[in-house]
């Protein structure tokens, strides 16, 4: 094979190495941009179903439809409302209000005194919001067996348990319920300190206590409630 053959070669390996890269990169670069990404205002669906305006007092009250479509608890809202009246006004106001993900709330807001009451329906736009991460839920740990160790001198027994936290919070602590089979079935729920941060996935091996004999089949682990810290 001749130098420049040789060159050719090297070169095009070079070029496959980096094309392999590149999309290796690019694959993973989704995934990790939409785990970090955060809400904006638009995932917050802002409607006004009517409105109520007091001849007495000129006090003007707005009802609102709000949508979470985010995936965290919003806990207060920043609204903008284009008020049409002869001289279309647009006041903007803060106020507190829970709604967590996925969900609907229905609420009516004072927005102030007016000269008169609006001729149609007022426009509603969310300019911003607070949040927070919603409490996790138990489904959020995935809890699997892994496999067993028995010492028959001792009679004690280990089990492990495959942990994935999808929640956004760290876990600290789990109450975990066994089913092992036994001549008896043994059926022992245990609490036990655990650091699982969020998104993570850990092997953890729990201590069960003596048994009369190894388990002779698969063990049924789940848990029955965790505790969490942010």
């Amino acid at each position: 094979m001749s130098m420049k053959e040789r060159f050719i070669k090297k070169r095009r390996s070079y070029l496959v190495f980096f094309f392999l890269t590149a999309f290796a990169v690019l694959s993973f670069f989704p995934r990790l941009t939409l785990a970090a990404s955060k809400p904006t205002a638009k995932q917050l669906k802002v409607s006004c179903s009517g409105f109520q305006y007091d001849n007495d007092t000129a006090k003007l009250y707005l009802k609102l439809k709000l949508k979470n479509t985010s995936s965290y608890t919003i806990t207060k809202v920043r609204m903008e409302y284009e008020i049409p009246i002869m001289e279309d006004g647009t006041i903007t106001q803060t106020f507190s209000v829970t709604i967590n993900p996925g969900k609907t709330v229905n609420k009516t807001v004072y927005v102030g005194k007016m000269a008169q009451q609006p001729y149609k329906s007022p426009k509603v736009k969310c300019l911003s919001f607070w949040y927070r991460s919603a409490t996790p839920k138990l489904s959020q740990l995935k809890v699997s067996y892994k496999g067993y160790d028995y010492n028959p001198n001792t009679g004690e027994l280990y089990i492990t348990a495959r942990m994935q936290n999808t929640s956004s919070y760290t876990i600290t602590k789990v109450k975990m319920y066994f089913e092992i089979p036994l001549d008896e079935t043994a059926t022992p729920t245990q609490t036990y300190n655990v650091n699982i941060p969020a998104g993570k996935t850990k092997n953890y091996r729990f201590k069960i206590g003596r048994m009369a004999d190894a388990p002779d089949g698969k063990t049924k682990v789940q848990c029955k409630k965790f505790w969490y810290k942010k």
